[in-house]
């Protein structure tokens, strides 16, 4: 009697403990569920229109040293821009490359990639700075990283930078460094701007951090946001590393000096928050638009890089129909593989990769609007 009470007991126990496992596991999926819809559907706020409707092309140099003035002190050079083609000087030309810069870097970010581009199609080029990006003291740059470069500013960022780049052109061409390679592909999936992108350049696009710089745990991290708070992601970045995230740290002292001219060096852990929002909310939609990305995508990536990870791009960009990959095999897990600031070995091919594929590029798409 007393063997068969405590298997009664045992079993009723384990049935409690399953069942509540059970809600458990129901209560997850349905809030990952309520977050990915979210994610899916964000911003709720229409980002079709984001300049006033009075802003015209001989407008654009004067709206972006307002908002570069809003955000003073900057640190030198690390303003918006544009660069005209001499031949369409103060006027619309008919190709613009709009360049969005990557997380706690700078619009010099791969100069003189961009520039090279732009000028080899005769094209205007935009270099927008990004929100809490680029100001001056180190200690408010650290601190503006955290508050003012939320998800909802660099999306808003973005969808202002195009807004401007079709007035500076007829057609654009976005390219996008690291996080603003996800900024960049963002605006590419959406249906209001989608139509207007005759090609996406991207290099070192980070949709997701790489296992090393997450300690393997990025498709976890990425949903605490989403289904906790910024303050429960807070703690959990201090749990498994530094308060302080600090960059450049394998250069040498003479590089750091360079590099710091341009990027926010060390900014809180924390702050990762703002990006890792950028980079899920950019996977999801993105993955889910893919098939629909009918303008040409070049990817040149470091397949090694240890920040961003070449499996997370794969799988959000997977499907684009005219998708093409450039591997630089660098060792040491570069992620800044391009530009004279920390790549200057590697402007030449970066920007011949970029003009070639362009060419093809424009190309193909005089074909396909020919035939339509």
């Amino acid at each position: 009697g007393e063997s068969a009470q405590m298997d009664d007991a045992s079993a009723l126990l384990l049935f409690t403990l399953l069942a509540i496992a059970l809600v458990v596991v129901v209560k997850a999926q349905l809030a990952l569920g309520r977050a990915r819809r979210s994610l899916l559907s964000y911003p709720e706020s229409d980002l079709s229109k984001p300049l006033p409707p009075a802003v015209r092309l001989e407008d654009v140099e004067n709206f972006l040293a307002k908002r570069d003035e809003a955000a003073k002190p900057i640190r030198a050079a690390n303003n918006s821009a544009v660069i005209w083609a001499d031949k369409y000087k103060g006027r619309q030309a008919p190709l613009v490359v709009v360049f969005i810069h990557g997380w706690s870097a700078s619009p010099l970010e791969i100069f003189p990639v961009d520039s090279r581009l732009a000028a080899a199609f005769g094209a205007h080029l935009l270099r927008f700075r990004l929100s809490g990006h680029g100001v001056f003291p180190p200690e408010r740059a650290s601190r503006e990283l955290n508050e003012t470069a939320t998800r909802e500013n660099l999306m808003r960022d973005v969808a202002t930078a195009f807004a401007l780049g079709k007035l500076l052109g007829s057609r654009v061409v976005l390219l996008g460094v690291s996080m603003g390679g996800a900024l960049a592909s963002w605006l590419a999936a959406q249906s209001w701007a989608r139509s207007h992108i005759v090609a996406l350049g991207l290099i070192s696009p980070c949709f997701g951090l790489s296992p090393g710089k997450a300690l393997g745990m990025y498709d976890l991290l990425k949903w605490v946001g989403p289904l906790t708070s910024r303050q429960v992601y807070a703690q959990m970045i201090r749990w498994v590393r530094d308060s302080v995230t600090r960059l450049g740290t394998q250069r040498t002292p003479s590089q750091r000096e360079i590099q710091s001219r341009f990027w926010t060096m060390e900014y809180p852990s924390e702050s990762t928050y703002n990006a890792i929002a950028v980079f899920l909310t950019a996977e999801l939609q993105v993955s889910k638009e893919a098939k629909a990305l009918r303008m040409p995508i070049l990817v040149i990536r470091n397949p090694e890089d240890d920040a961003a990870s070449a499996f997370v791009c794969e799988r959000t960009l997977r499907g684009a129909p005219k998708l093409k990959y450039i591997d630089m095999h660098i060792e040491g897990g570069e992620h800044n593989i391009a530009g004279e600031i920390c790549a200057p070995a590697r402007v030449d091919e970066t920007a011949e990769w970029l003009i070639a594929w362009l060419e093809k590029a424009l190309q193909r798409r005089r074909k396909d609007v020919t035939s339509t």
